[in-house]
């Protein structure tokens, strides 16, 4: 469930001094906090459901072997009128902020959802204390990010649900694999399941580096290779005549000499 502070000093405080003034008894900060509570509750429960759902892949519709979360942020605050008063006030210290935090499934797919106020909407509530309502603070964010070193980031100003599809183009630069037993892995990890080996000078496309470990695109599979199997065309060439030079059997070279 979506997560919500609150805080409620600044606003006990005004409806405290406008009922001081009044002709009634003046309530204690403990029931004006709870009739407040109360005020709040009612509102809340009127908001409406911010959803925002997609999928994450390439443009090429291979889906990513990463982790992937997505968080979006709604942040609504109160306003206040005292009785009789013109203008609203905002209680900066009463705000209620709610995140939620999913992780794309393996299906490369994901939907999320937070509380928000609808624009054609209003969230008002009275008595004998003054008025209420709720305010958008700013637009819902939306933020992606990838343990594979990216992040995306954006902001709906519609309470809307939305549908995001984020679809990476791949552009990998060409490295060489300069040691022997090139290991490709599902993941940047020493102990992740072995896909294939590459032996040396097979080229591999390499799509970011991260970590000491470099996200590679062979065919239709993205893995991972450490960096330490890698090197430049001209790096691979240069170790190309030690891997190429022949080798002779001690009996032969003996037999030759003889």
């Amino acid at each position: 469930m979506p997560r919500a502070i609150a805080a409620w000093p600044l606003l006990v405080g005004l409806v405290l001094a406008s009922g001081a003034h009044g002709s009634k008894k003046p309530q204690s900060a403990a029931d004006v906090e709870e009739a407040r509570r109360k005020a709040y509750d009612k509102l809340i429960d009127r908001l409406e459901e911010f959803k925002v759902s997609g999928e994450v892949r390439t443009s090429d519709g291979l889906l990513l072997p990463e982790t992937i979360t997505i968080e979006i942020r709604s942040e609504i605050c109160v306003e206040h009128r005292e009785p009789g008063a013109r203008f609203w006030s905002l209680a900066y210290d009463t705000c209620f902020a709610y995140s939620e935090i999913d992780t794309v499934d393996e299906h490369g797919k994901y939907e999320i959802a937070v509380p928000c106020t609808d624009a054609d909407k209003t969230y008002e509530s009275k008595d004998s204390l003054g008025e209420l309502r709720l305010v958008q603070r700013g637009p819902v964010s939306f933020l992606a990010i990838s343990d594979a070193g990216w992040r995306h980031q954006e902001t709906f100003s519609s309470s809307r649900a939305q549908r995001r599809d984020l679809v990476l183009t791949l552009e990998p630069e060409t490295f060489y694999v300069v040691r022997d037993d090139a290991v490709f892995q599902e993941r940047p990890q020493l102990d992740s399941p072995e896909i294939r080996r590459y032996e040396f000078g097979t080229s591999i496309p390499v799509i970011r580096f991260l970590g000491g470990w470099a996200q590679c695109l062979m065919g239709d599979r993205i893995g991972w290779m450490e960096m330490r199997f890698l090197g430049t065309e001209a790096q691979m060439k240069e170790k190309a005549p030690l891997k190429l030079k022949p080798t002779i059997d001690p009996a032969e070279l003996d037999e030759m000499r003889g």
